[in-house]
């Protein structure tokens, strides 16, 4: 296996828990094409078994607004009252602390990456009924591809006999940064991470540089790693650190001597990832196997939503990080407490 290829060392870097599996799984004659296959298998079996209601409350909960989630039991008994239609109940209750107050939501979960989210008029009377009947607020939280959103259900349009969602008005009503202090971030191109390597089995015949090396199989030892602002070395938080390892990138292999080069990874430019999906990072980055998803979801996780917080605001600072966005939705909730002279929540950051 070429472990000089910039593709499997991008690898290595930016999915370590995949990495691992494809290094046990890869024979020695094995071509770097087949890692691809591998990679994807991998990943699709981590994701096996993830409910995206286990998803949205492990992320939601790491975030720290959170007095209290659940999933709620919603295996139904018989009915014996027709009154009044159906109720169905939602997916997950939570209590959370707006302006210091505390309030209970219901929450319905979803996940799928059509562009509208088509719902039966039974289906939506059902659980607004529910929601109606418990005197609570009801939610839609949508995960569409890699982007969650959170709606409340006023925001449905009906069309004929069905209710409607796009994922555009979603997006324009998002509260998950208002209610759960969620946050999207972006990278600078000034940060980089490199990788130094010497060629132990370079042959006599290599060009000199700065041209590459030829195409083939070679083998490196590592002689140093570590972090680059505006190509100086620099010391990252724990927490930038793993922010870094969020972002996707892009590398590039430099000639650095006769037998040594150099790998260099820098964060794709206008690549926005937000802090739930950093969060699922955290909670799969030792996972093997098939993850037992109900344990993962209740594990610590030793680096805390507010010391990222805080370390945003520095990397903002010190030019690693270029955005930090919360989102205000365009319809304020009727049931944000509005108590005045509120201030903002002191853990929100803003670019």
């Amino acid at each position: 296996m070429d472990l000089s290829d910039p593709r499997l060392t991008d690898l290595a870097f930016r999915v370590l828990p995949v990495a691992r599996q494809v290094a046990r799984e890869l024979a020695d004659d094995s071509h770097i094409e087949d890692v691809v296959g591998l990679v994807s298998k991998r990943i699709n079996a981590i994701q096996e078994g993830l409910s995206p209601e286990l998803e949205f409350i492990a992320g939601v909960n790491w975030l720290g607004r959170t007095r209290a989630i659940n999933r709620i039991d919603q295996t139904p008994l018989p009915e014996c009252n027709e009154e009044g239609g159906q109720l169905l109940v939602p997916d997950i209750i939570c209590v959370v602390s707006l302006n210091g107050h505390l309030t209970s939501l219901l929450i319905e979960v979803k996940k799928n990456s059509k562009e509208s989210l088509i719902w039966s008029e039974k289906y939506f009377d059902g659980l607004r009924k529910y929601a109606e009947s418990v005197k609570m607020s009801l939610l839609v939280a949508w995960k569409y591809h890699h982007v969650w959103t959170l709606v409340d259900i006023r925001h449905f349009e009906k069309k004929v006999k069905a209710y409607h969602l796009t994922f555009e008005k979603a997006l324009s009503e998002n509260l998950m940064s208002l209610i759960f202090g969620d946050l999207l971030v972006e990278l600078t191109q000034r940060i980089s991470f490199y990788l130094d390597a010497e060629l132990t089995d370079a042959p006599p015949t290599l060009p000199p540089p700065p041209a590459l090396i030829p195409e083939g199989n070679h083998t490196m030892k590592l002689q140093g790693a570590g972090f680059l602002l505006d190509d100086k070395p620099i010391t990252l938080s724990n927490e930038l650190s793993w922010l870094f390892l969020q972002a996707p990138d892009e590398n590039v292999v430099k000639r650095t001597g006769q037998t040594t080069i150099r790998v260099t990874h820098t964060p794709q430019p206008s690549t926005v990832f937000s802090l739930t999906d950093f969060a699922l990072m955290l909670m799969l980055w030792n996972e093997e196997g098939k993850p037992d998803w109900e344990d993962i979801v209740r594990q610590d996780i030793a680096i805390s939503a507010t010391n990222v917080r805080a370390e945003l605001r520095r990397g903002l600072d010190i030019g690693v990080i270029k955005y930090v966005l919360e989102q205000e939705p365009h319809t304020a909730p009727d049931f944000i407490p509005r108590d005045k002279g509120a201030a903002r929540t002191p853990e929100s950051v803003n670019s």
